[in-house]
């Protein structure tokens, strides 16, 4: 059996379909997450936490509630301004200092030449959407020939692919 790589390349994406797969993958953990409520319960009630509801109530009910929140509101405030003032001391040090190196610009016949494959291949695997290829056993690509099937490059698609 081929073993298959995916090749994850979002920008190949439109913003319809990267805004369902949020929405699916935040629909599946949600589901997820709603699984595992049973046995979170139960752990919680063998190590005697009880609902907060009854702990508030038992514990003084609206005032213990303003209480706590006051104190949640003082913690979420330092935490505001210890990232506001560390990102402030940073943008000082560091405003209008790029210290990033540019990468070596490698040319389309030295990329061709490496991979083994032709200008033309190059542009037409750069020009397409999806890109569906086999690797063979030194490690080269095995381009397709235009419109040859399976292992065409489409004009539509969703993401890169390559097949191992």
């Amino acid at each position: 059996m081929s073993k298959v790589t995916y090749i994850d390349a979002p920008e190949m994406l439109t913003r319809r379909q990267r805004t369902f797969g949020t929405i699916v993958t935040a629909v599946m953990w949600a589901i997820y997450a709603y699984l595992w409520l049973p046995l979170l319960s139960l752990a919680a009630w063998s190590l005697g936490i009880e609902f907060a509801y009854d702990v508030m109530m038992r514990a003084g009910g609206a005032s213990a509630l303003r209480t706590a929140l006051f104190w949640y509101a003082i913690a979420l405030v330092d935490v505001i301004v210890t990232v506001a003032v560390w990102s402030l001391i940073n943008k000082w040090r560091f405003a209008g200092r790029n210290r990033r190196t540019a990468h070596e610009h490698v040319p389309d016949d030295a990329m061709a030449e490496y991979f083994g494959v032709t200008m033309d291949d190059l542009k037409r695997l750069r020009s397409a959407q999806r890109v569906e290829i086999e690797i063979d056993a030194l490690g080269r690509p095995l381009v397709p020939a235009p419109n040859a099937g399976r292992g065409s490059l489409p004009k539509q698609g969703s993401a890169l692919t390559t097949a191992a």
